[in-house]
């Protein structure tokens, strides 16, 4: 087997374990801020000197809560995400596995109410948070262009938990304490 083809299985093989030991995030809910990535996600930046600044945004509504066999969790239920993302992409020249190779960082601003009744206990849930969400810090994107009009790409993000969290508020900022993260 030549040195090559020896990383690309090493490269699989780690990602598979990863993906196999990643913990569930809460009640299915991404923990990639909103606003971040959509359409066109598998484009990164072109290389330049400088790498790229943007400024990302979203807004989201939802005006029911079901369970796993649509039924209303929450009555009267209202919730509300703003989300305002500075991101700064850096893409190089740099290549590994025939990707090239970048990095980047998110800093999101986040908006968040939500509102409603559980309705067989009649108890209000009611809460609302804005401030810093958790940052993310992305220290590899490797990109592949298996064609004009396809690209790919695979990273590894890092999220710090700079948000604001309580475990009994009814909607956080933060997806964790800092509390859970051993002193040095």
């Amino acid at each position: 087997m030549n040195h090559n083809a020896l990383i690309s299985v090493l490269t699989i093989s780690f990602g598979l374990i990863a993906s196999a030991t990643t913990l569930a995030t809460e009640n299915g809910a991404p923990s990639t801020a909103p606003g971040i990535y959509g359409f066109s996600a598998g484009y990164m930046p072109p290389v330049t000197d400088m790498g790229a600044f943007s400024i990302r945004s979203s807004i989201y509504h939802a005006d029911k809560n079901l369970n796993g066999t649509g039924e209303d969790k929450l009555k009267d239920f209202s919730q509300t995400v703003k989300s305002l993302s500075l991101t700064y992409i850096k893409m190089t020249e740099h290549r590994f596995q025939g990707a090239n190779y970048g990095y980047g960082i998110v800093i999101p601003m986040l908006d968040m109410e939500i509102d409603g009744r559980v309705p067989k206990a009649d108890i209000a849930v009611v809460g609302s948070d804005s401030g810093l969400g958790d940052i993310q810090i992305i220290p590899y994107i490797l990109q592949w262009h298996p064609a004009d009009n396809l690209a790919t790409n695979t990273q590894l993000q890092i999220q710090i938990p700079t948000g604001h969290y309580d475990k009994d508020d009814t909607i956080t900022t933060g997806t964790q304490s800092l509390d859970h993260f051993p002193r040095l």
